[in-house]
Order: structure tokens, then sequence, then C-alpha cells
């Protein structure tokens, strides 16, 4: 299975039925920073990545399959 938003896309697109659908809402990338000195900014050691989608679903006794296909 590919993973990565096109991946999770596709395949939850994949086990909804006609009138169900899956959308991406977002996208947002925050550093993360080490503070040594709280004088200076603090040095960027990463990135934190997220991505929101939304999900219509029908039939709520479902819920749980669809997310089961989630990394």
């Amino acid at each position: 299975m590919t993973w990565g938003s096109d991946g999770l896309l596709e395949t939850h697109k994949k086990i909804l039925g006609p009138e169900e659908k899956v959308q991406s809402l977002s996208y947002r990338l925050t550093p993360i920073r080490s503070y040594k000195d709280k004088s200076q900014p603090g040095k960027i050691t990463g990135y934190q990545a997220s991505h929101r989608f939304r999900g219509d679903i029908g039939d709520l006794g479902r819920l749980g399959a669809v997310c089961a296909v989630a990394p």
C-alpha cells in the first residue's frame, strides 16, 4: 500500500460508497525548536508536518473499517 496524502485519499476512495467522500482540508509544517538561551530565538532542530482530512460516511457501522486503513 502507498501512504502519503495521495495514497490515503486513493485507498479511502476505493472503500467508500458512491455518496461518501474523503477530502484533504489543510497542510501544516511547524518548526521544532531547541531553546538553550531564552533570550535568543530557538535553533530549528526539525519539522513536524500534519495533514488534515475530512471523511463523510453515511453508515457509522463502517467507521471502524474506514479508520483501520489509515496509517
